[in-house]
């Protein structure tokens, strides 16, 4: 009996790799057989029937069918079994139900994560990457994000950001990604060692890994515990790399990183010091508008350091600032007339400011009903009128 269904299983395998005979199998009363024999003591027959279900699984209409007969639990229980060759399987057919958000929370009830956790860790590649990408597909429900950080699912993710296999990796900065998300656990991913890998992920030739290792870092940035540490990790040079990269959403999440770290007093210095100005400079003349608010922003952050001051005129920052006060976007005109603001308390740059022309679209904005705008212009013309020639200029232009 043994042999005959373990040949009997064998035979469905070979079918259920066409797409008909997936549902088929399953329409004509299949499934309970399968999943029964999931039970079995004979090696042979589980590694058919875990494959047979693993194939099972994957047709949508066959999904919620599996776990009504039970082969959810199953599998999860197969989790540690000691027959290796059954978890790729057993693992690929809990990948392919968790893409269900009731089946997420079914699973983890059921214990599946600690032995998921386990098998990241495995040296199989095929047992890791079903493995991770489960736990990729949990770590997309915000129900489970914190209870996978608190369960330990970092490390092993962590150590698979290091993988030679590039599916692995992948899978593994997304599920990252995914748990950065929620401010419980941004500072316990910097602090379990996830900051290196995810920083040298920024230089990946693989697209998805690389705008996926961005967006973390940006989710990150956001904890203000974590913003030097990306900085004293070498974050800065591949962020600069990222603003020309000539993919948008690449571009944008790496601003958004750089405005972040620019809240930081120390980091203010450290990213003019390591050659960020051109970059930020460029970028304040992009077509991208919520790319050029960002450097907006940055830059004001960046102008509220004296020696920052002087570097931003140097680096030929100024016109573009000037010219963003022209902007039709409030928020826009705020942060430049701010960065402005700041870079006027600089003796040379008073005179620099007035003969780029800055004067009359400052005085303009004393205007505007928006009254953060009007401060922020009431504040430069403050700094302007320190240089005496300034003063019968500003005059002259009817402030």
């Amino acid at each position: 009996n043994v042999l005959i269904g373990r040949q009997a299983c064998g035979a469905l395998r070979n079918v259920s790799v066409n797409d008909e005979a997936r549902v088929d199998i399953v329409d004509e009363g299949g499934l309970s057989a399968v999943i029964h024999l999931l039970k079995s003591s004979d090696a042979g027959t589980l590694e058919h029937a875990s494959v047979l279900l693993r194939n099972l699984s994957v047709p949508t209409d066959n999904k919620d069918k599996i776990a009504k007969e039970g082969g959810l639990t199953a599998c999860v229980e197969l989790l540690s079994s000691k027959h290796e060759l059954v978890l790729p399987h057993v693992a690929g057919v809990l990948r392919n139900l968790t893409v269900i958000d009731a089946y997420q929370i079914q699973i983890v009830r059921d214990g599946a994560l600690s032995p998921l956790i386990s098998l990241m860790s495995n040296p199989d590649d095929d047992i890791a990457e079903q493995a991770v990408t489960t736990i990729r597909n949990l770590s997309a429900n915000p129900s489970l994000d914190v209870k996978l950080v608190m369960d330990g699912v970092v490390p092993p993710l962590v150590n698979l950001l290091r993988s030679p296999n590039p599916a692995v990796q992948e899978q593994a900065i997304v599920a990252v990604r995914n748990l950065s998300i929620n401010p419980k656990n941004k500072v316990r991913i910097v602090k379990e060692g996830g900051l290196v890998p995810i920083v040298g992920l920024l230089r990946s030739v693989n697209l998805k890994v690389q705008e996926s290792s961005v967006i973390t870092l940006r989710n990150l940035s956001s904890d203000p515990e974590n913003e030097e540490s990306i900085v004293r990790e070498s974050a800065l040079v591949p962020l600069f790399a990222l603003l020309r990269s000539p993919h948008q959403i690449i571009y944008e999440h790496a601003s958004i990183v750089l405005r972040h770290l620019s809240i930081n007093a120390q980091n203010k210095a450290d990213m003019v010091r390591e050659g960020g100005l051109p970059y930020f400079i460029a970028l304040l003349r992009s077509s991208n508008e919520q790319a050029q608010e960002h450097a907006a922003v940055l830059m004001q952050n960046l102008s509220m350091d004296a020696t920052n001051q002087v570097k931003i005129a140097r680096e030929g920052g100024l016109p573009p600032l000037i010219a963003l006060l022209r902007s039709f976007d409030p928020k826009m005109q705020e942060q430049a007339c701010a960065a402005l603001r700041f870079c006027a308390e600089n003796s040379d740059n008073q005179v620099s400011i007035v003969q780029d022309g800055g004067l009359a679209p400052i005085i303009a904005l004393l205007r505007s009903s928006d009254h953060k705008i009007q401060a922020q212009a009431a504040g430069a013309i403050r700094n302007l009128a320190t240089n005496v020639e300034n003063k019968v200029r500003i005059a002259q232009e009817g402030a």
